[in-house]
């Protein structure tokens, strides 16, 4: 009996991890709405094998520098998170881009998805952020998932010291 509970337990398990894995958790990096300006002229164009491997070589031409100074390589891939407040108004804006234009005090956005123009004045922006996986947090999530799965198996098993022992078993009689 302890068998057929553990097969079943392992697959969960496995289904569980690949799916926290595949989702897993992120981060927003914050970076200062005034950083958005280093993002002038950034455009996601195919780049040939060549180019490629040249651009992984070389510093990315297009990064923003969170508030703990560390540096984040902004391209077609990146999430950026704005955080807008109008007339006491709050939004969100979170997309991928393909390009960015930031001049006369206005972030131009063309969003990777559909293509569509996105403008906010930077003075409206009131945080700015870059999205990005957190190994660390999506690690510490799977493995409390994984013991706690562990926790209820062992508990099943102990608390249930004859499932192995048929001869105790009340279908026996029925037949005699």
């Amino acid at each position: 009996m302890l068998q057929t509970v553990l097969v079943p337990a392992r697959a969960v398990a496995l289904l569980t991890a690949f799916a926290l894995l595949a989702s897993a958790c992120t981060t927003v990096h914050a970076v200062k709405p005034t950083e958005l300006t280093k993002l002038d002229g950034f455009v996601d164009r195919e780049l040939s094998t060549a180019e490629a491997i040249k651009s992984l070589a070389e510093e990315p031409e297009y990064a923003l520098v969170d508030e703990s100074g560390r540096r984040h390589s902004f391209d077609s891939g990146t999430r950026l998170v704005l955080d807008t407040a109008v007339a006491g108004k709050s939004d969100r804006v979170e997309e991928k881009y393909r390009s960015v234009v930031v001049r006369d005090g206005v972030f131009s956005g063309k969003t990777a998805e559909d293509g569509e123009n996105i403008q906010i004045p930077l003075a409206n922006i009131e945080m700015a952020g870059v999205r990005r996986r957190s190994i660390g947090k999506t690690l510490l999530l799977v493995g409390g998932i994984a013991t706690g799965l562990f926790l209820i198996l062992v508990i099943a098993a102990v608390s249930n010291p004859n499932s192995g022992n048929s001869s105790s078993s009340s279908h026996g009689d029925l037949f005699d």
